[in-house]
């Protein structure tokens, strides 16, 4: 995947303007859990896969989402299928919580 990525509040101003999905919801996403942790799990924080459709079967964007109200990511790379956005955003999910985990970590 290519493309730039921006961060956001979900369901905040800056939120792409368009319907999204969590990926785990998608038929035949491979996902390994509904969420990925970005700390121990006794402290989790939950870094979601997230899929916005765009208008007139435009494609879809792949993101990443801490929840509703919390921050969120999505790449410019547009994707022509729903599953190959959703396996984008399970991977780009991934790599926040690895990162939000170094953190912690390093913290």
């Amino acid at each position: 995947m290519t493309g730039n990525e921006r961060e956001f509040v979900l369901e905040q101003p800056g939120t792409p303007p368009y319907p999204y999905q969590w990926s785990n919801d998608i038929a035949g996403v491979d996902c390994t859990g509904p969420y990925y942790w970005s700390e121990p799990p006794e402290d989790c924080t939950q870094v979601w896969g997230l899929v916005f459709s765009l208008p007139d079967n435009g494609g879809f964007l792949a993101g990443w989402s801490c929840g509703e109200m919390d921050l969120s990511g999505v790449s410019d790379h547009v994707h022509k299928s729903l599953i190959e956005a959703a396996n984008a955003a399970e991977k780009m999910a991934k790599v926040q919580a690895e990162k939000l985990l170094a953190d912690t970590i390093n913290d």
